[in-house]
């Protein structure tokens, strides 16, 4: 009984597997898609539009519709206000209408105004208003001042008032005082005053003591005190032993004190035992 079911169960794959295979071989059979020269057109028709729409030269006005050809219009008309509104060469105002060409022009103002407002060689100023004058000499004075103030060579100091002249003597004289605090070449000695100069004397002195400290070659030993000369001394001694405890060439022995030297000979076992690992 068993037997015969394994054999009916055989039967019934045996006879399904030809049905499998045939469908198999329909799918794969199926044609694949492929472009028509009807397709090819109109994709060079679209290209050809996007070409024509945004004004490049491989536009083909001659394969464009009744329709296209209106869009490519707007758009060009479009493209040339914009080009007039910001001031291009490329602009062709006989294309604009009333409203447009007064558009440009309110346009074509305003960028003259921000160039007249910033103090450019392309500021027109026949075409300004007297408020519009006013207000682009009162830049042109804030300008001045400001390049007054820091001491550049367009500065035009004629054209100041007597207010603003003194605030450019005292900003010259702060700029000075800075440089000699800083120990510049730019520094005017001549133009401190009483107190600036104490304080400019008590900065460099500060600062030579810091140099000599440090062992700089700055360093001018003749302007230290007795009490800074000792201070000096001790810190150029402490640099001698470290560097002997280093093993460095500049090591002078001969200034060492006797632990120091003892420091200095454990420093050179040490550094002997770690050698010979």
């Amino acid at each position: 009984m068993r037997d015969r079911l394994w054999l009916f169960a055989l039967l019934i794959v045996l006879s399904s597997w030809p049905l499998a295979a045939q469908n198999s071989q329909t799918k794969n059979a199926q044609p694949k898609t492929k472009t028509g020269p009807s397709d090819d057109a109109a994709i060079k028709a679209r290209k050809n539009l996007n070409n024509c729409m945004n004004g490049l030269g491989a536009c083909d006005f001659n394969r464009l519709t009744p329709t296209e050809i209106k869009s490519v219009s707007i758009a060009a008309h479009r493209r040339n206000l914009e080009q007039c509104r910001n001031g291009f060469s490329t602009c062709d105002p006989g294309q604009l209408s009333k409203d447009e060409a007064v558009d440009v022009q309110v346009a074509q103002r305003r960028r003259n105004m921000e160039r007249c407002m910033q103090g450019l060689g392309t500021c027109d100023p026949r075409v300004l208003t007297p408020a519009e004058m006013t207000a682009v000499n009162e830049s042109r004075h804030k300008r001045n001042l400001a390049n007054c103030l820091s001491a550049l060579s367009s500065c035009d100091p004629l054209s100041l008032g007597d207010k603003e002249l003194k605030s450019i003597r005292d900003a010259a004289k702060r700029r000075n005082l800075e440089n000699c605090m800083r120990g510049l070449s730019m520094c005017d000695a001549l133009g401190l005053t009483k107190p600036d100069l104490e304080a400019v004397t008590a900065a460099r002195l500060k600062q030579n003591l810091s140099h000599c400290l440090n062992g700089l070659s700055v360093c001018d030993p003749l302007i230290l005190n007795s009490a800074e000369i000792a201070e000096v001394s001790q810190a150029a001694h402490r640099r001698n032993a470290e560097r002997c405890r280093n093993g460095l060439p500049n090591c002078d022995p001969s200034q060492l004190t006797g632990p120091e030297a003892a420091a200095v000979a454990q420093a050179f076992r040490q550094r002997d035992a770690r050698g010979n690992r």
